[in-house]
């Protein structure tokens, strides 16, 4: 379900997980020019929405690729 809502919006490329507790997402940053980097993407997804998410290119060296974490708080 949650991998449906991400895949129709766009400017998100959803990572289908196998059985995860989060997911990978590619943003496109030509869709969202407001937002230079991953790292600043994440930061305003969780201070707005307060979405857990981490940017990738923190530990895995991915480029313009989030990880939001879907568990119960």
């Amino acid at each position: 379900m949650f991998y449906d809502l991400l895949s129709n919006m766009k400017g998100l490329e959803p990572i289908k997980p196998s059985g995860a507790m989060y997911m990978m997402v590619k943003i496109d940053v030509e869709s969202f020019p407001d937002f230079p980097s991953d790292i600043e993407f994440t930061e305003r997804l969780m201070t707005e929405e307060s979405v857990f998410c981490l940017p990738a290119s923190v530990s895995l060296l991915l480029i313009h690729v989030i990880i939001i974490q879907y568990t119960y708080p």
